[in-house]
């Protein structure tokens, strides 16, 4: 007789029961949500709700992020998970705020890396240039050139974008007031010191602030010790521009910039040091005030 059922025939009537409660059977829970497609989503639903964490909304997805760090700090979820998941919810804001305000607003979602020059010679040959295409469009580009000319090696769907590209350029239209593009951005977020020395004071910050309005960011020992180049920042906001450009947004100074950059190299350099992602959190914390 086998453990836990009275015999096999047991065993096998508990198979075909269950099998009707699995993921995708007859009586399994599913979202239901409608999708783009017109079809049903059948990922489970969270606790708590009807729907899957995709279609639940954004409290649930608050929750999440917040069981998330807790996961984090009590040491059952790796850095590197929660960084990755961050990165995610960084990119579907991003796209979030591409649709409410236009594709004008800084970011991308997408690293090209080595293949970025050949993104850019492409269009320069279409006779577009990069820095003049809305970051929203641009991001939408990067994705069709890396559908089409790297993973599915399809010239002919890559052409058929590049003739829309011109339509939608038009559609965007020029940059409205008030938004933060990468040409709008105010000459202290680039003009950073080549390097600092040991001794500056302006290296040095105020571990006790008195006001939120007059606080300087809270770095670790590590990174108040750490000097990063101009070139270096900008590397970072090239290629980590939407998950660093939000915390960017809010530092006071160009020290308080130096620090966030400092950190969030620190972090992608040791994904799996628990010490680092420590450090990372101290100096967002610090900006969120």
């Amino acid at each position: 007789m086998l453990r836990g059922f009275l015999n096999s025939d047991h065993q096998i009537a508990f198979e075909i029961a269950r099998s009707e409660h699995w993921r995708g059977g007859a009586k399994a829970k599913c979202c239901g949500a409608r999708t783009r497609a017109g079809g049903i989503c059948k990922q489970p639903p969270i606790s708590g709700s009807l729907r899957c964490l995709r279609h639940a909304g954004p409290k649930a997805a608050r929750a999440y992020r917040e069981t998330q760090l807790r996961e984090l700090s009590a040491g059952q979820l790796l850095p590197a998970e929660f960084a990755k998941a961050e990165r995610k919810r960084a990119a579907n804001r991003l796209r979030w705020l591409w649709k409410k305000y236009g594709p004008w607003l800084a970011g991308s979602t997408i690293d090209l890396g080595p293949y970025e020059t050949a993104f850019a010679k492409t269009l320069h040959d279409a006779g577009f240039s990069i820095t003049r295409v809305p970051p929203g469009i641009a991001d939408w580009l990067r994705w069709k050139f890396r559908r089409f000319m790297l993973d599915r090696k399809n010239p002919e769907r890559w052409a058929e974008v590049l003739a829309k590209l011109a339509e939608k350029v038009k559609a965007a239209g020029d940059p409205p007031d008030g938004v933060l593009t990468m040409t709008s951005l105010p000459p202290s977020t680039f003009s950073v010191p080549e390097v600092l020395p040991y001794y500056s004071r302006r290296r040095q910050y105020d571990p006790n602030p008195v006001t939120r309005s007059s606080a300087r960011l809270i770095a670790p020992r590590q990174l108040r010790e750490r000097s990063i180049s101009a070139s270096e920042l900008s590397n970072l906001l090239v290629r980590h521009r939407a998950e660093i450009g939000p915390f960017l947004a809010r530092c006071k100074s160009d020290e308080d910039r130096i620090t966030v950059a400092a950190g969030y190299k620190r972090l992608c350099a040791a994904q799996d040091n628990p010490k680092a992602y420590r450090d990372w959190m101290t100096i967002i914390q610090s900006l969120i005030g």
